[in-house]
């Protein structure tokens, strides 16, 4: 493979991977909590919430207040929720809750779903955009296509009397 389609290759890569963070962090921190407990974890649950689309509350005996990412356990209610979930953390912890009156879920949006995958989507189209953009100013030989030349020949008009 030629080495300039290798660099071409990187640098696509890396636009991608620039517009992807920034547009991550930018969709991270959406929202503001107030009279959140201090050891719940405010960017976790960002990412939770990007990532998986919703959250559960909810209060253990030991540790209190939680807020952990869940997994539906039986039927559904009216509205579509829950009636009871798995609650798993990373280091292990995991916790049947049974009861809807024992937990709360939190939604990133109304729609209820992930936006992790259009982010990612989002960062691919401008990245292209960006990548077009550059390689077309790099090829481009002849700026006269870029001057306005109605304003170009009424200057020349003007100095030239």
């Amino acid at each position: 493979m030629k080495r300039k389609l290798i660099n071409s290759q990187l640098s696509n890569f890396k636009t991608y991977e620039m517009y992807k963070r920034q547009l991550l962090t930018l969709a991270e921190n959406v929202f503001e909590f107030t009279n959140m407990p201090k050891f719940i974890d405010t960017a976790y649950l960002n990412k939770t919430l990007l990532r998986q689309g919703s959250i559960a509350f909810f209060v253990d005996e030991v540790l209190g207040l939680l807020a952990l990412p869940y997994q539906n356990i039986g039927k559904l209610d009216v509205y579509g929720r829950p009636t009871s979930i798995q609650v798993i953390s990373r280091n292990g912890y995991s916790k049947f809750i049974r009861s809807q009156d024992d937990f709360v879920i939190m939604y990133d949006n109304n729609g209820r779903y992930p936006l992790w995958l259009d982010i990612l989507q989002y960062a691919e189209r401008i990245s292209l955009d960006t990548r077009v953009t550059d390689i077309n100013i790099r090829s481009t030989k002849d700026t006269a296509i870029l001057e306005n030349k109605i304003r170009k020949s009424k200057i020349n008009r003007r100095f030239s009397k």
